[in-house]
């Protein structure tokens, strides 16, 4: 799986989940940028989860401070 088509699906993934415009989430964006309430957090980890085939555990995922460092911890998985 490229970079590319990480960073691609994982944004995708985000974007589904709070309806927002194909453009509407980048890499850089934060959870309090985006406006996400602690279930829309978990419903986004649970989504790439399935999307991915992976577990994400509560500690890691609290570590999450925006898209990018969700991106690089699916990278580091693969």
């Amino acid at each position: 799986m490229t970079n590319i088509n990480i960073e691609n699906r994982v944004v995708k993934a985000i974007n589904e989940i709070l309806g927002m415009p194909k453009n509407g989430v980048t890499i850089s964006c934060t959870s309090e940028s985006l406006g996400l309430d602690s279930l829309d957090k978990v419903e986004c980890i649970m989504m790439l989860e399935e999307e991915f085939e992976l577990e994400i555990s509560d500690p890691i995922a609290e570590g999450f401070t925006n898209v990018q460092s969700i991106i690089e911890h699916i990278r580091s998985t693969n």
